[in-house]
């Protein structure tokens, strides 16, 4: 029985309804006794991250990189993808270096089998960032589905023939 891995960063926007998705997955699977070999992690930039809809802490689900033993790894990863690494603040690089983990896993020798997204594109990715894992995920040949494109969107309906 194949495990799956939800990965997010449990950003407002695409993540956060990510993670919804997921937990409705779960609590549907518990309540029908499905079985299910599926884990789902949010990388968070930092213990009690605040968003729009509360602050997360670590625990089951949310993790903090900046507490895992290759950190500087997934720093220097974003080095060489950034295009303003040097100008980056602390937290502004926390919040790209967790993008690293939602990418390549918590060893960062996992890479995804696709990355969703939502969010404006570019002549060469993504607005924000959203670029930063676009951009890894690229790199790693992962396919790139952006909900923003309406042809992604079409894309991802033939796939599960909806």
């Amino acid at each position: 029985f194949p495990v799956t891995i939800w990965r997010s960063g449990s950003a407002d926007g695409a993540d956060y309804y990510f993670e919804l998705g997921y937990f409705d997955y779960l609590k549907d699977a518990q309540t029908n006794n499905t079985e299910y070999a599926t884990l789902f992690n949010s990388y968070i930039p930092w213990n009690n991250f605040k968003t729009k809809h509360g602050v997360i802490s670590v625990d089951k689900y949310h993790s903090c990189p900046q507490q895992f033993n290759n950190y500087k790894e997934a720093k220097d990863i974003v080095s060489t993808i950034h295009p303003a690494y040097n100008k980056l603040t602390s937290g502004a690089l926390a919040l790209h270096t967790r993008n690293i983990y939602q990418v390549l896993g918590d060893s960062l020798d996992s890479p995804s089998k696709v990355l969703f997204c939502y969010a404006q594109p570019t002549k060469t990715g993504v607005k924000g960032g959203t670029n930063t894992a676009y951009q890894l995920a690229l790199r790693h040949n992962i396919p790139c589905y952006n909900f923003y494109k309406q042809e992604d969107i079409d894309k991802i309906n033939n796939l599960l023939n909806l």
